[in-house]
């Protein structure tokens, strides 16, 4: 490389950016052209042809292609996605570079994430070059609090890079309740000894009268087993963090898997961030459409709206959970978005690991589809009423403009955020 600096890496975006902003980044290609840099220019396909102009020493790279089975919240969050996927492609993750985001600073979100949670990325030096200051008018969009959200965590985590400091890693609780026709339960745990051999697992018989699900429970070697008279979900949760020996809580369906790699990963993670109470991954379902569930993360002025945070399976601090009294056993469905907002009430920080954390049997929309309307919407309601008193003036306002937005997309809020592609934008 001349002068010994590393590649330069800059990218643009249709969502964030546009024409103007590709031009805007051509010019800065240009003049880092001239001064003798190594450069590449990462962009959506549709905007290679607006390149006109370009220095034939800056190599044009287009981003990879959206994945039409991942969901996201927004265009934006997509395009993170993106960006990410591309510079992996290439091997950028494990060499100096510095990284230029044109446009958009939640372009970023992805890496910077992989860099603080995967420490991926940690020789890269990542800046962010806008077009606009995020002030003005109060966002009134799911993509407008989320992009406004992501250039904030951003600036605050683009320097940080996750460092083993060498200290033996902490232990892992699996909490698996079980309860009826869970004939899938075996699978569960094979995953997790698969995963994570040294991790303890705790099944809950969470009061089950099919016979064949208490043969599948009996039978069971190698597990912490609890058995009580059937309480719900959230107190056969509660049951399985109070017998678990571990640091580390992981809630886990008895139909659904761990994805390999999720579990060490959110340790080395947690570990290495003290600041954060928990890590969710991606969810995987494997029903016909095969969908996959990116979480935006724990954004407030969302989240008495929308779930846009991970679903139930993530990595927990066992002492946050019992700070907050556990589970809490008035959600028969919804207690993993209602216990983040008790978290996030408390204090307590979260994030995302870019990686699927687990697979869920079946289609997410078919299964809460089936539901009741009344049940459905009883959750939600019951979030609203519990944890309101933790929106200011200003974040009600701008709840206010999110939901007039999500009732012209009729989004439910129970439901797995749609396609961005779905909302009206």
């Amino acid at each position: 490389m001349p002068g010994g600096e590393p590649l330069q890496v800059m990218v643009c975006s249709t969502g964030a950016a546009g024409l103007s902003g590709v031009r805007r980044a051509v010019r800065l290609a240009n003049r880092r052209a001239a001064a003798g840099r190594r450069l590449r220019l990462l962009l959506d396909p549709r905007l290679v042809r607006d390149t006109v102009g370009i220095d034939p020493g800056v190599r044009v790279v287009e981003l990879a292609d959206p994945d039409p089975g991942n969901r996201y919240l927004c265009r934006e969050q997509a395009d993170a996605d993106r960006v990410f996927e591309t510079l992996l492609a290439h091997g950028w993750q494990s060499q100096p570079v510095t990284l230029t985001f044109v446009g958009c600073a939640a372009l970023a979100l992805t890496v910077v994430r992989a860099r603080r949670l995967l420490g991926l990325f940690r020789d890269a030096t990542i800046e962010t070059v806008d077009l606009e200051p995020l002030t003005g008018t109060v966002a009134g969009t799911p993509s407008e609090v989320f992009a406004r959200w992501a250039a904030g965590y951003v600036r605050r985590y683009a320097g940080t890079v996750l460092r083993a400091d060498g200290t033996p890693l902490s232990r892992v609780s699996v909490v698996i309740p079980l309860f009826d026709h869970e004939q899938r339960v075996h699978e569960a745990v094979a995953s997790v000894r698969r995963d994570l051999p040294e991790a303890e697992i705790v099944v809950v018989n969470d009061g089950s009268a099919d016979l064949a699900t208490n043969r599948l429970f009996d039978g069971l070697s190698g597990v912490v087993k609890v058995s009580q008279e059937s309480q719900g979900l959230s107190a056969a949760r509660n049951a399985g963090i109070r017998h678990g020996h571990g640091d580390y809580v992981v809630p886990l369906d008895a139909d659904d898997t761990i994805r390999p790699g999720f579990l060490d990963a959110a340790r080395r993670a947690l570990d290495g961030n003290a600041d954060l109470a928990y890590l969710v991954g991606y969810t995987q379902y494997t029903g016909p459409r095969h969908t996959t569930y990116a979480p935006a993360g724990f954004i407030p002025e969302l989240s008495l709206f929308m779930h846009t945070h991970g679903r139930a399976t993530g990595m927990y601090r066992k002492e946050v959970l019992q700070g907050v009294g556990g589970y809490d056993r008035r959600f028969p469905t919804s207690e993993d978005w209602e216990i983040q907002i008790a978290l996030y009430r408390a204090g307590h920080l979260t994030d995302v690991l870019p990686i699927v954390a687990h697979r869920s049997q079946g289609d997410a929309d078919r299964v809460q589809s089936a539901l009741d309307e009344r049940i459905r919407h009883r959750p939600v309601q019951q979030i609203m009423r519990k944890h309101l008193p933790m929106l200011d003036a200003g974040d009600l306002r701008v709840g206010m403009l999110v939901l007039a937005h999500l009732w012209d997309a009729e989004y439910e809020p129970c439901l797995p955020s749609p396609p961005w592609r779905s909302l009206p934008v």
